[in-house]
């Protein structure tokens, strides 16, 4: 792969967690472990697609960097789990990312993933958990962000410093981002680890149209 690695652009699978990885392999296979540094990892699923787990939060946004700068990518399909700062929102329920924000209200547009009768959502991205109900609506208030992450912001923000990469996000809505949003997630596993691959599997479908 090495020899041909600056002779051509890649699809990119972006995930943060195992939970979400294990989603894209149900479908496309595990592929070959190319690299691990820290909790990152970077996959070649096959002679178009690389995967990149990146860790919660990005764990070193100079690993990602460097793995983009090596494999450039051609376009960037993000999944994950999302908080949701407003309670209209249901677990497993699947949203479409338009844009993603900071704390400091710096927004990001993404390319938004064609999936009729999904609904759409603005994301905000934290550094820390948000496991405190009031700060989940402070954040709503200030950013007008529906969903929560800690790694979406990063992701496209580097896609913009290397190029005009489309990037696409599609969430599964985990917890409500309050006290007991780890329970929460732990109780609803099986319930989270099903619609993300019904995310992927409609994924590979149109993207193979």
């Amino acid at each position: 792969m090495r020899s041909h690695a600056w002779s051509q652009k890649w699809h990119y699978w972006v995930t943060a967690l195992p939970m979400e990885t294990r989603a894209v392999w149900h479908f496309w296979g595990k592929g070959r472990q190319m690299n691990r540094q820290r909790d990152m990892r970077l996959f070649q699923l096959n002679e178009k697609w690389l995967l990149a787990e990146v860790g919660v939060g990005v764990t070193d946004i100079g690993i990602l960097q460097r793995w983009w700068e090596l494999y450039p990518p051609q376009t960037i399909w993000n999944i994950g789990i999302s908080g949701a700062l407003v309670p209209d929102w249901q677990v497993g329920e699947w949203a479409v990312i338009t844009s993603v924000c900071n704390e400091a209200t710096q927004c990001l547009r993404l390319q938004p993933a064609i999936l009729p009768g999904v609904r759409s959502a603005m994301q905000v991205t934290v550094s820390e958990p948000v496991l405190d109900s009031s700060r989940g609506k402070a954040l709503f208030q200030k950013t007008g962000a529906s969903l929560v992450d800690m790694e979406l912001f990063n992701i496209v923000r580097l896609s913009r410093q290397l190029g005009e990469v489309p990037v696409s996000s599609i969430r599964v809505v985990s917890d409500y981002a309050d006290e007991q949003a780890i329970a929460f997630i732990q109780h609803h596993l099986s319930q989270l680890q099903q619609s993300l691959r019904q995310v992927v599997q409609q994924l590979r479908i149109t993207l193979q149209k």
